[in-house]
């Protein structure tokens, strides 16, 4: 699989009114749920760029934090520090070398929603920098 360098970005969301009922598979179980949310000008950052050796680095920024693990993955890289992370990247690009360096302005722990906009930020720079690209589902 050939990896691009590529770079995305998300609107981090604030809940008012229904938390976490628009979920899956919450949204189906409780009838006529409702979640009322916005989003704030906090941005989570993602990119991604091709390595030459055989190493997946993952860098936070807004965490001060990088883990640097040799490929394959041992399970060792699903633990601990940035491990979230890791396992969205070995989803989207399992064995590719590459570094994903990553930062959410919400501030870690506020409860303003800063991990899911990260989340998204990430997943949507890897499906663009694999191609996979997303499919649309219908209801």
């Amino acid at each position: 699989m050939k990896l691009r360098a590529t770079e995305g970005t998300a609107p981090t969301r604030i809940d008012l009114a229904g938390g976490t009922l628009d979920i899956w598979p919450i949204s189906q179980l409780i009838e006529g749920a409702v979640t009322v949310n916005l989003a704030v000008s906090l941005t989570a950052h993602a990119s991604v760029t091709p390595r030459r050796d055989r190493r997946l680095e993952i860098v936070s920024a807004d965490r001060g934090r990088k883990v640097l693990h040799d490929l394959p993955l041992a399970d060792s890289a699903f633990r601990g520090p940035l491990s979230w992370l890791v396992r969205l990247t070995h989803a989207f690009a399992p064995g590719i070398p590459l570094t994903l360096a990553c930062r959410a302005e919400a501030p870690a722990g506020a409860g303003m929603g800063g991990s899911s906009a990260l989340g998204i930020a990430v997943g949507a720079t890897l499906a663009r920098a694999t191609g996979s690209g997303f499919r649309r589902m219908r209801s």
